[in-house]
């Protein structure tokens, strides 16, 4: 028997101390860049949308991928380009951490639409109490 693996995990995080740096001009860019990421490394995103101050992706896992080398190589080459093709009036940066929540195969369109909806979900709920929505209740969002 092959193996079998379908682990889902939906990555968020924000730019450095949360600076509104993603404009509606850069925002299909960088959303485009974290394609061509993904395709570069073979990662397998499934949604990707972002926000002035933070990014959402939804992936699928490889077993010979793990999540902290996903996260460095996806943030350390957005920033990098962005910065290079001075996209930003500052220097572009994200924040150190990230959030990694596991996504059940029942929810992944769930997840998908949450994350396509992150516009509409702004104008409820601010990044910090979204984090803390996610952490207590990232099975059922």
């Amino acid at each position: 028997m092959r193996n079998k693996l379908s682990i889902w995990v939906h990555l968020v995080w924000g730019t450095k101390k949360r600076e509104p740096l993603v404009c509606e001009e850069l925002r299909p860019l960088l959303l485009h860049k974290v394609e061509e990421v993904a395709e570069l490394k073979g990662y397998d995103v499934i949604e990707a949308n972002t926000m002035p101050d933070h990014v959402h992706i939804l992936l699928r896992l490889h077993p010979s991928q793990n999540i902290s080398d996903v996260v460095k190589h996806i943030k350390g080459i957005t920033a990098h380009w962005i910065n290079q093709q001075q996209l930003t009036p500052t220097n572009f940066e994200w924040q150190e951490g990230y959030g990694a929540f596991s996504v059940s195969s029942f929810m992944v369109r769930k997840v998908v639409a949450y994350i396509q909806n992150q516009q509409k979900h702004h104008t409820e709920r601010d990044f910090e109490n979204e984090m803390m929505y996610l952490d207590i209740f990232g099975k059922d969002i």
